[in-house]
């Protein structure tokens, strides 16, 4: 019996600083939907300004995260949704899903976020939304994390390609070996370099690389980990 390969999904981990991210990579085998895969979860880290939209073409999931203890990580969210939506509307045509989540809900005497505020923000941009506390609900978290793959996962089936039915006409056939000839042709020249090559993702090994963390806080990645 043939396997079906295992499917690789990448989740990118967005927010401001402080709002409880983790600052590693982890790589998770899991099932969603009763389908095995490599599920790759980055911290993007905004610690020193750097540009974490970089990301948004490696990543299949974006996972939005703000402190609910504070205004302005919602505001920093805020931002960033408008930079994912500018991004899937102009410059990138693969599908994807986004969750925001309201991370600290341990600290609800702080709060400064409503959940409410939370899920109007989420439904604006066509989110999922989710309330968590990373410090103690690991199997909460994990749950969160696999809404919006297994809702991807649901949508790309949906898309995939009908099966091949026979050709009703001569003309169908002369179609069909004209294309495959062209294909044929397209894939010489690859051969011999003529095109140009794909561009690379940038500083692929980087994003690939696992990273190991020293700080304290509470840690989303590392919670789906265990």
């Amino acid at each position: 019996m043939i396997r079906s390969p295992v499917v690789e999904m990448h989740v990118a981990l967005i927010g401001m600083t402080g709002c409880g991210k983790s600052e590693d990579t982890y790589c998770r085998q899991d099932t969603v939907m009763s389908q095995p895969m490599m599920v790759w979860l980055m911290d993007t880290v905004d610690g020193s300004g750097r540009d974490a939209m970089r990301y948004l073409s490696w990543a299949d999931v974006y996972l939005v995260v703000y402190d609910v203890t504070s205004q302005l990580s919602l505001q920093y969210a805020e931002s960033t949704l408008q930079q994912i939506s500018a991004h899937e509307h102009h410059l990138c045509a693969r599908q994807h899903k986004c969750l925001l989540v309201g991370n600290k809900t341990d600290l609800e005497r702080y709060r400064q976020v409503s959940e409410a505020d939370g899920e109007k923000l989420a439904k604006r941009f066509g989110a999922m939304f989710g309330e968590v506390s990373a410090v103690d609900e690991s199997e909460r978290v994990a749950a969160l994390i696999r809404r919006p793959i297994g809702a991807l996962l649901a949508e790309r089936a949906k898309r995939r390609s009908p099966s091949p039915r026979l050709y009703s006409s001569d003309s169908e056939i002369a179609s069909s070996a004209s294309k495959n000839s062209f294909s044929t042709s397209l894939k010489n020249v690859g051969r011999s370099g003529t095109l140009g090559r794909r561009s690379k993702s940038p500083k692929s090994v980087d994003i690939i690389k696992l990273s190991t963390s020293k700080k304290t806080g509470s840690k989303l990645l590392k919670l789906f980990h265990n």
